[in-house]
């Protein structure tokens, strides 16, 4: 990963629903191996091969960034207006 934080800096004053809330979603992904997740500047980032779930601990929030090779449709899913795919994550 890009970063030497840790995940758990990230959820630092964060509230404990929401570190909740990425406990089982990570409890959900870890059935999907293999798979591997590290903390970066700002998010955790989930990667098998390549990077496709981006995690970032926000204000009241948990944002998901999902990066998958077709359009996913659902009323479950917020649609952003970016719609990028396969973007990949670049480290200097």
């Amino acid at each position: 990963m890009c970063s030497t934080k840790g995940i758990g800096e990230l959820f630092l004053g964060k509230s404990d629903e929401m570190v909740i809330a990425y406990d089982d979603l990570t409890n959900k992904i870890s059935q999907w191996k293999p798979y591997s997740a590290g903390a970066s500047t700002h998010s955790i980032v989930v990667t098998s091969k390549k990077a496709w779930l981006i995690i970032k601990p926000m204000k009241n929030e948990l944002d998901l960034k999902f990066y998958y090779d077709e359009k996913l449709v659902s009323p479950r899913i917020k649609k952003s207006p970016i719609t990028q795919i396969n973007m990949p994550i670049i480290c200097a």
